[in-house]
């Protein structure tokens, strides 16, 4: 089996990972819908998949089975519908279904989620399984009559497959024109594969106003909390409250399957942020480019530090951890930022450092004899930035300077050892061998 929420968002243009029937079409860019008007790719992504259209008669569908994990047991659908509005009965609507199958292929009793819009029984139109509705432009059917739409923008509907870590599922979208394939719909779909969590933040360093957050893709949220918090009203996926305590929100999942809620308990305990630094060793003239990191943060009197996040500032992989080490593919001038978090607050510090190559070191010299002065110049590359030269003539004779001029008294091999030096680093010593003999 392919890996969990394989190209479940589309992202890769393609329906690599899905399995589709009928009409399925990726869409990508800024265009619009020409009846809602609503883009076409839902926000912050690059490509959606369209399921039907309003001309080609077909029931369209799109698959993938994948092994339900604690890391993707809540499957977030990122939906937006389009429906010619003609006046059918309920049965008989053009409608998107949701549905998931166990390993054996039988549908899950729930969640499961259908949405169509119909006559309602007390006359006019009336959308199922979805609010927020609204009138579009008027489109054709097959027979070439003439009605409003209706659509519903980019709405997320989220599902919890906790119940199913550990087994395999299928995730199954299906749009269905009317019964009478004469009245057509449409839909646009992204997904997303996530964990089911909840948030606290805020009250850091001084503020006092926390923001809780519940699961998003919820049909409706209730928050309640200690007395004087005022959430009772707030029906959003977000609250914002300044009294500490324990919260509470229960919400309802979009479903056709009953009444289904969870609740979620959230502790809102104002906190005070950390306080982020660390180490690090650049070892000049290495041969290969690593920094060693150390964090030396501190909690400041809050909770915990949970999470260290580095920033290479390269483009490369965030590194994690209290302490890690990087390599750099480059000398120069480097930016790492440690971000350190208690769960609730956050801070983080930016500090450079720059990598740098050492001089080669190299020399020349004049033939000499003994008893007469043996030039030597040095040729080391690169020259800008040297700061020192050293000699060590080989024959207890030392001396200084790029150019230096040095008298041997004594006959026999003599060996010369060279060294410079720039700001941080020191070139590796050539030695050359030479040989004095009585004249």
């Amino acid at each position: 089996m392919q890996a969990p929420c394989t190209n479940i968002d589309f992202e890769t243009g393609t329906t690599a990972g899905w399995t589709t029937t009928g009409d399925a079409l990726i869409r990508s860019g800024a265009g619009t819908d020409p009846f809602g008007g609503f883009p076409v790719v839902a926000p912050g992504g690059a490509f959606s998949l369209q399921l039907g259209n309003n001309t080609n008669v077909a029931t369209s569908t799109a698959m993938q089975t994948f092994s339900v994990t604690p890391a993707n047991a809540y499957f977030v659908l990122k939906f937006a519908m389009v429906i010619l509005n003609f006046p059918h009965t309920a049965p008989d609507a053009a409608r998107v279904f949701i549905r998931f199958r166990d390993g054996a292929g039988a549908v899950i009793a729930c969640p499961n989620f259908e949405c169509y819009y119909a006559e309602s029984s007390a006359g006019g139109g009336q959308s199922y399984g979805l609010t927020g509705f609204q009138t579009g432009a008027n489109g054709v059917n097959i027979g070439a009559q003439s009605y409003p739409t209706t659509f519903v923008p980019w709405t997320n509907l989220g599902f919890d497959l906790t119940p199913y870590v550990g087994q395999n599922v299928t995730v199954e979208i299906e749009n269905r024109w009317c019964v009478y394939d004469y009245d057509w719909a449409y839909c646009y779909v992204d997904g997303l594969c996530s964990t089911l969590t909840t948030s606290v933040t805020g009250g850091c360093a001084g503020a006092s106003t926390g923001t809780l957050t519940a699961p998003a893709g919820m049909d409706n949220y209730a928050w309640a909390g200690p007395a004087g918090s005022s959430v009772g009203s707030i029906t959003t996926q977000t609250a914002t409250t300044t009294t500490p305590g324990i919260y509470t929100v229960t919400c309802t999942p979009y479903s056709s399957c009953g009444a289904a809620t969870y609740v979620y308990t959230l502790n809102f305990s104002p906190n005070a942020a950390p306080t982020a630094d660390f180490n690090y060793t650049v070892t000049p003239c290495a041969s290969s480019f690593s920094v060693p990191v150390l964090s030396t943060s501190s909690p400041n009197g809050g909770g915990p530090i949970t999470s260290y996040t580095w920033d290479w500032g390269d483009g490369t992989v965030f590194g994690t951890g209290a302490s890690t080490v990087h390599t750099y593919g480059s000398i120069g001038t480097k930016t790492v930022e440690l971000k350190v978090s208690n769960g609730a607050c956050t801070d983080s510090i930016t500090k450079t450092f720059s990598f740098t190559v050492g001089p080669v070191a190299s020399f020349t010299n004049s033939s000499g004899c003994l008893n007469t002065a043996t030039n030597f110049t040095a040729t080391s590359t690169p020259t800008a930035g040297i700061t020192s030269h050293v000699w060590d003539f080989g024959d207890g004779g030392t001396g200084t300077g790029a150019t230096i001029s040095h008298t041997y008294t004594t006959s026999g091999p003599k060996i010369v050892t060279y060294t410079n030096s720039v700001q941080v680093a020191t070139a590796a010593s050539p030695r050359r061998s030479m040989y004095f003999r009585t004249p």
